[in-house]
């Protein structure tokens, strides 16, 4: 047996009886701890007592804190992997078929994620005003020039400085659609939240603003499926059709009459573009959810770049299909003297010997050298182009017109806006 000697402190064996260093006597079983060591041990007893006595009074012991952080304790079992936990947040997983041993850092891995979403989020910030940025399927996107905003993007746009080898994926997700899974507690909030994610021993971790939390991959999955965009067939009710009334009934305010300037639907949802009666340059969007009643997911606005952003937040798995070939970012109406107009077309040439009504047109719409025209009475609709001088023609209905305009402006933003659905 091994014991101090108390004057020098020399390490001598017991059996010795004397140090050889000082000649000091040592007492055999006397000496078996340095003075300061029993001062040491003495003071943690009195430290855990003390905590029994106060947590054992107010009645809520709690030894749980109280682990072997020497023994790897085996965390999961993956396939044919196995994962222990060696106690420095070190994770090892081997696998008995190839034989290798894969190390997980925590520290690493939060590390590298925190820096990733650091970049997304500053990349977010600084060019929201320039790209229309959503969720697309649950992931960042990119829609001004339709790419999903990944680490290989931020890498290639010089955003991201580091050589993310990482399976890590860039994630624009509500944080209340995360209610159904007790794995992970969120704020309850409709905003649109950037996390970054990367694969676990257990499932997926997320990073966010909200700190970092692990979720399930089957409960991941199930999230990222809700936001796919709802794949039922796209159609253009008509006037005739009930869901056509429901949107003008739902949106006519004060009994002004308004003009529907285009209008699409599927199974789930509704986009409409609408105008005030003789105020048809003046042009805002609806959009709307479909069930026992419509719901208003975004309204009256004009501006596209916020029309997508609002649809998108309150409903991720809205069809952007459903939206029109036109883009009012990259033009607009404008205002014309009407009276002019119609002074200028009733001197034009009519094709096919067709006759417009000499009263005034209940709607008339105009832009890039086309006009289009509806008169009450007799319903007859014009279509009039603009070359050399206004050429007229009498057209069946609007989606005639429709035709007309794509066949010879092409499919790209095409100024349907003229245009009057019903």
């Amino acid at each position: 047996m091994y014991v101090f000697c108390k004057k020098c402190n020399n390490i001598v064996t017991s059996s010795e009886g004397v140090c050889k260093i000082c000649g000091h006597p040592v007492r055999n079983g006397k000496s078996g701890l340095h003075k300061y060591t029993k001062f040491a041990i003495v003071g943690i007893v009195l430290i855990l007592c003390g905590v029994f006595v106060v947590f054992y009074a107010q009645g809520r012991l709690d030894l749980s804190f109280i682990v072997n952080l020497f023994e790897p304790q085996i965390t999961d079992v993956v396939d044919n992997g196995i994962y222990a936990d060696t106690g420095n947040n070190v994770f090892i997983a081997t696998d008995d078929d190839v034989d290798i041993a894969v190390v997980f850092d925590e520290e690493a891995r939060l590390l590298l994620l925190s820096e990733v979403y650091t970049v997304a989020s500053d990349f977010i910030e600084q060019f929201s005003a320039h790209f229309t940025l959503i969720s697309n399927m649950g992931y960042l996107y990119n829609a001004t020039e339709n790419l999903f905003v990944t680490t290989d993007f931020l890498t290639g746009r010089n955003f991201l400085q580091l050589d993310v080898s990482e399976n890590i994926i860039v994630l624009l997700l509500r944080p209340v659609d995360f209610a159904d899974f007790e794995e992970v507690y969120l704020p309850y909030s409709n905003e649109m939240t950037l996390f970054v994610g990367h694969e676990t021993i257990t499932g997926i971790g997320l990073y966010s603003a909200y700190g970092y939390a692990e979720i399930f991959r089957e409960n991941l999955n199930t999230l990222l499926l809700s936001y796919r965009p709802s794949e039922s067939e796209i159609f253009r009710p008509l006037s005739s059709h009930r869901l056509y009334q429901d949107v003008v009934d739902l949106i006519t305010n004060n009994n002004v009459q308004i003009d529907i300037r285009y209008m699409a639907a599927n199974d789930d949802f509704v986009f409409t573009t609408v105008s005030n009666r003789g105020e048809s340059h003046i042009l805002r969007h609806y959009a709307f959810a479909r069930g026992d009643d419509l719901t208003i997911l975004a309204q009256q606005i004009s501006n596209e770049r916020e029309l997508i952003t609002t649809i998108n937040q309150a409903a991720p798995n809205f069809n952007f299909n459903l939206l029109p070939e036109f883009s009012l970012n990259r033009d607009s109406l404008v205002q014309v003297d009407e009276d002019v107009l119609m002074a200028q077309l009733r001197t034009s040439t009519l094709t096919d010997n067709a006759i417009m009504p000499d009263y005034p047109p209940e709607f008339i719409a105009t832009r890039h050298f086309y006009a289009y025209l509806v008169f009450t009475d007799d319903g007859s609709k014009f279509l009039a182009s603009l070359a050399n001088d206004w050429v007229i023609r009498q057209v069946a209905n609007w989606q005639e017109a429709e035709e007309i305009i794509i066949e010879n402006w092409g499919d790209i933003n095409p100024p349907l806006y003229i245009l009057r659905q019903e």
